[in-house]
């Protein structure tokens, strides 16, 4: 199904964040990805993320098709 990945790159599960985006990149499995420069855990309630990730969402499921494009 359509996937997208949002993680900050300062998470503290960065590592097995890494290892889970390569192994499915090995296999084959086709996704979006977002890293956010200095997002901890949770990143996306923090006011300095909530715009942008909030976006990035709306943007990928416009592209799939699940949201109709906002004027």
């Amino acid at each position: 199904p359509p996937t997208l990945f949002l993680f900050g790159d300062r998470d503290h599960l960065k590592v097995p964040q890494e290892k889970f985006i390569e192994r499915a990149r090995e296999l084959d499995q086709e996704f979006d990805l977002k890293i956010y420069k200095g997002g901890g855990h949770s990143f996306m309630t923090q006011p300095a993320f909530q715009k942008t990730s909030t976006l990035d969402v709306q943007a990928f499921l416009e592209k799939e098709g699940i949201l109709k494009p906002s004027d």
